[in-house]
């Protein structure tokens, strides 16, 4: 029953206890607050004139002002824990204060202060609720819960509103503050309790001053947006929170100057007020129980934005079509803003604090007071001059003024949604990088950055060396051929490898510094660099090093003999070829494999027949050699015995490297047939290289080879491919269907799969493949839309950074298409929490199971998840599926199936 409670509310286990916790307190506060506004708006419509009313809005304005000033000072000072006990006790003592002076004197000025103070006690209390359910919960958790946790609110002012009415007459309306306050203390027992019962240790002992301090360390330009805001998108939820509080405190000042004119006797205006709060908060409750979560979660919070001025849009037009002299048009009016209150509880106030749960802590708590605190005061300061502009122009404030107002409002706020959905992306993308600096694509030419950079060539690390060197290249320093000579004076060797590669590039090499360097280089390495640089330019060296050749080392040798094969002289060409034969038939395995080497670089020149005959040789570091040479030649002949040696595990991995060094070209030359037998191999090289060849194999291994599918994917990723013809964009897209229908299939397994207690290994098999499929989608989505954010994903999926993770996911619903997004957040919350009970699945019998694993959807599962099914099939004695088993023949397929398979089978005979 108990999950079913949760499964309707959207919730899920781990997250009840806060929430009903959080839900008991919100209750009693909420009850407090519609009993102080019951009494406050009663009292102000009855006593005193409703011209009086933009005065208070000014009033109201100036102390909530003062008052945010206060409680941010507090809230960087206190924990949120705490700071929530102390504003309730506060606001006790402030609910004495204006009863004492309601009781003593009735005076206009108690009764014009209980007004501001009804609106300040709203606020203030919204301040501390929303900053410590604000760090509970991650930005995809807020989506669900938000609007739930903010319900208590409404069966609160319920009972309020409709206790009201019966209370009045018994205890008068005065002393109904005295619930109010006897609500609180409630509240505050209960949230006392909550905290000794649950760990609330990660919120407890956390003041925001430090967060700040460290924010004030961070060098900014000065601003608006920098000093007040501190985020762009603080400001822009900061504006749309303006025109929505225009909008509505206009809608509210013309409601209550037609009910004051409609009753006179203060009961029946108290009952009204009352009953008209009651039925928007029954329909409140309905809608963030039953809906508000799952329209935000499905629609996304920037297309939840547009419901309330679009609700607000159909409203105004229906004025236009009713006749205005009508009584039905002060009805229709009422129903607006009934609707109007509803919807900023349930959709306004759940999303921008949802919008604000990618920033962290420090600014997410500046936020919620910048947008909801200090954004308040200017919207009442405006309608409230405009009002009293009006009053004294005499101009009255009509129904159809007013929603001529709400339409021009209702323009900026669309305009403004989008400069929100922006902002709130780029926030985003802020949230989830990787705080590292790195690019190919930086130059600078301004004296100063120069200047810093040869300050790093001199006083840097070698890698700060190394950088500066490739930006100052880039910028074309006239200096920089004299800094690479530099360079090579220290001692670095990482510097320095880097710096012959440069000057290999470039002109105006001082060669006396190479050779003189050349002859004291302890570095082998090295040496053969600056060899193979001077012999290039110095044909005197070259001749001098050729008439000792047996005297050199093996690796300057070898720049030798290639040096004097790329020369045009046809004496030149006798020397080298008569070494590189020596060589080749040398007695010493060392040797043989320096004249491996040595033709596997050469361009004009080619020995097959020697690549041929070292293949074979016994000695493997020459085999391996001669196999990558063949592969890097392309001799096309070795290719079927190299092919041959992927079924030898000794020589697979030597296989493999040399097939790498082939190149796109393999996908052509090699056989069709004789490519099926070693798919598995061939899709991982593929992804391994460039060109269409490759691609196009990885295409058609598609259809021809679905129980590799995960691997095709992961190789069509590394290659970055994108599929550009009509035909290729239907493929992928069909491939991301039946990755999300196998993955739904998976998930129906996992939950059946729990009702057996001993299939604990089947289960965590199946938890992996979910979580191998979620990556195999997004690697489609890779290839169909934004690599970039989708790259990131998995970037922090495989670092296990859930703080970041959360976010990524949110940025994904808005770039990716609705129906792709739904699936992949099933899969998300799976990965996330396996344990999630949120949705019913359909119980299956284990047989009938383990027989769509194992055969009838074999190509959705990687052979492990089989093995251990059938190894859990006997573990159980599941006997139905043993005796299929058992008809089946495996004498084909993956090693450890087969090996399991013969086990069970042995076992159970």
């Amino acid at each position: 029953m108990r999950n079913r409670v949760l499964s309707v509310l959207n919730i899920k286990v781990s997250e009840s206890a806060y929430i009903f916790d959080l839900l008991r307190v919100q209750i009693f506060i909420g009850i407090a607050i519609s009993y102080v506004n019951i009494i406050a708006y009663t009292l102000f419509l009855k006593s005193l004139s409703i011209q009086l009313l933009p005065y208070a809005y000014l009033t109201i304005a100036a102390f909530l002002f003062l008052l945010n000033l206060g409680y941010e000072k507090l809230e960087h000072r206190l924990s949120p824990l705490n700071l929530l006990k102390y504003i309730v006790v506060f606001s006790i003592a402030v609910l004495v204060v204006l009863w004492a002076g309601l009781y003593l004197q009735h005076s206009g000025s108690f009764i014009f202060m209980l007004m501001v103070w009804s609106i300040l006690f709203y606020m203030l209390n919204g301040y501390t609720y929303w900053g410590l359910v604000s760090q509970l919960f991650n930005v995809r958790e807020s989506k669900r819960v938000f609007s739930i946790i903010g319900a208590g609110d409404i069966p609160a002012k319920l009972i309020g509103y409709l206790s009201a009415p019966l209370l009045i007459p018994l205890v008068g309306l005065t002393h109904l503050l005295w619930f109010s306050v006897a609500s609180l203390l409630m509240g505050l027992w209960f949230f006392n309790k909550s905290v000794k019962q649950r760990n609330w240790d990660s919120i407890k002992f956390n003041s925001h001053e430090s967060h700040y301090q460290h924010q004030a360390a961070a060098p900014q330009q000065k601003g608006l947006i920098t000093v007040f805001f501190k985020n762009e998108l603080i400001f822009s939820i900061s504006i749309l929170t303006i025109l929505s509080y225009n909008v509505f405190n206009f809608i509210d000042f013309t409601f209550l100057s037609h009910v004051k004119m409609k009753y006179e006797d203060i009961a029946s205006l108290a009952a009204f007020i009352a009953t008209f709060f009651a039925i928007g908060r029954i329909i409140a409750l309905a809608l963030k129980l039953l809906i508000t979560s799952r329209v935000i979660e499905h629609w996304g919070v920037i297309k939840a934005l547009f419901i309330t001025p679009a609700i607000l849009l159909f409203f105004c037009l229906i004025f236009f079509v009713l006749d205005q002299r009508a009584n039905l048009i002060i009805y229709v009016f009422g129903g607006m803003v009934l609707i109007t209150e509803v919807l900023r509880s349930t959709m306004q106030e759940p999303i921008f604090f949802i919008l604000f749960q990618p920033l962290k802590e420090k600014l997410r708590l500046h936020g919620h007071l910048i947008s909801k605190g200090y954004m308040l005061p200017p919207s009442l300061i405006i309608v409230g001059l405009s009002l009293i502009f009006m009053n004294r122009l005499g101009i009255n404030v009509s129904i159809l003024l007013t929603i001529i107002i709400v339409l021009l409002n209702l323009v900026a706020w669309a305009v403004i949604i989008l400069y929100v959905k922006k902002t709130y992306l780029h926030t985003l993308h802020q949230s989830i990088r990787k705080g590292i600096f790195s690019s190919e694509d930086v130059y600078l030419n301004d004296k100063k950055s120069l200047d810093i950079l040869l300050d790093k060539i001199y006083n840097g690390t070698k890698s700060e060396v190394i950088y500066a060197l490739k930006l100052l290249g880039k910028a074309e320093h006239p200096e920089f051929v004299n800094l690479l000579h530099q360079q090579l004076l220290g001692n670095d060797s990482d510097v320095k490898r880097y710096v012959l590669s440069e000057l290999k590039k470039a002109d105006g090499v001082d060669m006396n510094l190479l050779k003189r360097l050349a002859d004291k280089e302890p570095d082998i390495e090295i040496r053969q660099k600056l060899t193979a640089i001077i012999c290039k330019y110095d044909l005197d060296y070259l001749h001098e090093l050729a008439g000792r050749i047996d005297h050199l080392e093996y690796p300057i040798r070898k720049v030798v003999i290639i040096s004097l094969l790329n020369q045009e002289e046809f004496s030149h060409l006798i020397v080298a070829g008569n070494e590189l034969n020596n060589l080749i038939q040398s007695n010493i395995a060392a040797e043989r494999e320096l004249a491996v080497k040595i033709i596997s670089e050469l361009k004009n020149v080619r020995f097959t027949a020697a690549i041929e005959q070292l293949i074979d040789d016994e000695d493997s570091s020459v085999k391996r050699s001669a196999i990558v040479a063949s592969c890097k030649l392309k001799v096309q002949k070795t290719l079927p015995e190299i092919l041959n040696m992927l079924n030898r595990p000794t020589e697979k991995y030597i296989a493999l490297q040399g097939l790498l060094q082939y190149g796109d070209e393999l996908f052509e030359d090699i056989n069709d047939e004789v490519a099926a037998d070693y798919s598995s191999e061939l899709i991982r090289l593929a992804g391994k290289m460039k060109g269409d060849n490759s691609t196009n194999y990885l295409l058609a291994a598609i259809k021809s080879f679905p129980e590799h599918i995960d691997k095709i994917v992961y190789s069509l990723w590394r290659k970055e491919y994108k599929p550009f013809s009509a035909k290729e964009i239907s493929l992928i897209n069909i491939l991301l269907d039946n990755c999300f229908q196998s993955s739904r299939n998976k998930l129906e397994y996992y939950h059946s799969i729990q009702q057996f207690n001993n299939h604990v290994l089947v289960r965590n098999s199946l938890h992996s493949e979910i979580r191998s499929d979620l990556e195999t989608c997004l690697r489609i989505c890779c290839l169909l839309y934004d690599r970039n954010e989708v790259n990131r994903i998995l970037e922090l999926i495989e670092v296990g950074d859930s703080s970041k993770l959360y976010n990524a996911i949110e940025i994904l619903e808005m770039v990716l298409p609705q129906r792709i997004t739904k699936e992949l957040n099933v899969l998300f919350d799976h990965v996330i929490d396996p344990d999630d009970t949120r949705k019913a699945y359909k119980t299956q019998a284990i047989d009938s199971m383990f027989n769509k694993i194992v055969f009838t959807h074999a190509n959705e599962f990687n052979p492990w998840t089989k093995s251990v099914c059938i190894y859990s099939s006997w573990q159980n004695k599941d006997y139905g599926f043993l005796k299929k088993l058992s008809l089946e023949t495996y004498s084909q397929g993956p090693y450890v199936i087969k090996e399991t398979t013969a086990y069970v089978l042995n076992a159970i005979t």
